[in-house]
């Protein structure tokens, strides 16, 4: 579905309607809710075969998706996103020619009015006023033969941007439900366009890419360009997959998105909840990596699918993408489904990811898992003590003394 334009419309009418007799709000039709869109919080949500995208933290009382619903998150090739907020009659001071900042940064200079603060005069830059930045301060400063007053106080009116790290951060104060057609989805929302952290090399002739890296390193190429470098914690996730490293027909593939889901009661997932890293689709060019998924709630259940896999190189010369990062901490853990961090298949596979699990706050399992084929290798960096798991021909290296409580080594893994 094409995403709607944000803005109230008709789907918060009906959300007012609906809150106004006690029900929960629900959405059907595809809807943005931006950084600071307070509109919704502490609201029952219901998502009903519609997209809903959120940026930013918020906090909703519950959440259902179902009949085919999709939550996600807006992509930023850098991992940034840059909103425009508006500043409505701020008052300012300006005495006689010294300048005065203005509350907000990142000012769009062009769009300040400077306005009388009781009377209906609006006043005209480089004639009344004057308009300076400073890095990301923005001041205004009265000229010698201005028409302001000299001490007076006026109403300024503008432009700012504030940048936010990309992604879906929730909290949730009941339950989670995601039916099985529904999804949370994250793929391909990381790093792109040949940005951001753990982006593949791009080297050789026909040039060609690693794959990008995350929670495993990246393949690498036919031409031995290098996959990414691995970022993040295996305990806290919260990185962007990388980019795959371009080939001789373009660009790598983006990486997977982060989501982070605070869930104060019941996660029941029979749908998916995905952080893939896209399959790279020009010649030669190398797999995006696997995002973070972050879950925390009391119970966990369901036959759904959590993945944050890295993406496929381009047959037959890209590198996979490395796997990304899961961790889940509940109280109890149900969840019959499938549960995977895998890297992506590729010239070189991919690195396995990491899967953090704890229960009811015990010494956790770190599992390192490459699905049975082996590809890059996994960075395993411990700042927590840990239960780890080597299997499905996941290879794994350390830096520096790592502290483990138990270290299984499943066979043809390392």
């Amino acid at each position: 579905m094409k995403p709607s334009s944000p803005g109230i419309g008709l789907i918060a009418l009906a959300a007012l309607l609906t809150s106004a007799v006690g029900g929960p709000i629900i959405f059907t039709v595809d809807t943005f809710i931006t950084p600071f869109d307070a509109t919704f919080e502490g609201q029952d949500i219901v998502v009903s075969n519609a997209v809903l995208t959120v940026d930013g933290s918020h906090s909703f009382a519950s959440l259902r998706l179902e009949h085919g619903a999709v939550l996600t998150h807006t992509a930023s090739s850098n991992g940034g996103l840059s909103v425009v907020m508006q500043a409505t009659n701020e008052p300012l001071l300006l005495a006689s020619t010294n300048a005065s900042a203005l509350v907000n940064s990142n000012v769009n200079a062009l769009s300040i009015v400077v306005r009388q603060q009781d009377g209906p005069l609006v006043y005209t830059n480089d004639v009344d006023y004057f308009v300076s930045t400073i890095g990301t301060l923005t001041s205004l400063q009265r000229t010698e033969f201005s028409a302001i007053p000299d001490g007076a106080t006026v109403w300024v009116s503008y432009e700012h941007a504030h940048t936010h790290e990309t992604g879906l951060k929730l909290s949730i104060a009941g339950d989670l439900e995601v039916e099985s057609s529904a999804s949370i989805n994250g793929s391909g929302r990381g790093y792109a366009a040949g940005l951001g952290t753990g982006l593949g090399a791009s080297i050789g002739f026909p040039l060609s890419g690693g794959g990008g890296g995350h929670g495993g390193f990246g393949g690498v190429s036919s031409t031995n360009a290098a996959g990414g470098s691995p970022s993040g914690s295996p305990f806290a996730p919260g990185r962007l997959g990388g980019c795959g490293g371009g080939g001789v027909g373009g660009l790598g593939a983006a990486g997977g998105g982060r989501v982070l889901l605070m869930v104060g009661s019941n996660v029941v997932l029979n749908g998916t909840l995905t952080v893939n890293g896209w399959n790279a689709t020009n010649s030669r060019a190398g797999g995006g990596a696997g995002g973070s998924i972050w879950l925390t709630a009391q119970t966990l259940s369901g036959f759904g699918t959590i993945s944050a896999n890295g993406g496929n190189g381009e047959p037959l010369h890209g590198g996979g993408g490395g796997g990304g990062r899961i961790a889940i901490e509940t109280k109890t853990n149900l969840f019959a489904g499938i549960l995977d961090a895998v890297g992506g298949n590729g010239w070189q596979r991919g690195g396995a990811g990491t899967v953090f699990l704890r229960t009811n706050g015990m010494i956790g399992q770190l599992v390192v898992d490459n699905g049975g084929i082996a590809g890059a290798s996994t960075l395993v960096q411990l700042t927590n003590v840990a239960d780890v798991t080597l299997q499905g021909r996941a290879e794994a290296v350390v830096s520096g003394a790592q502290t483990m409580r138990n270290l299984i080594v499943r066979s043809n893994s390392s």
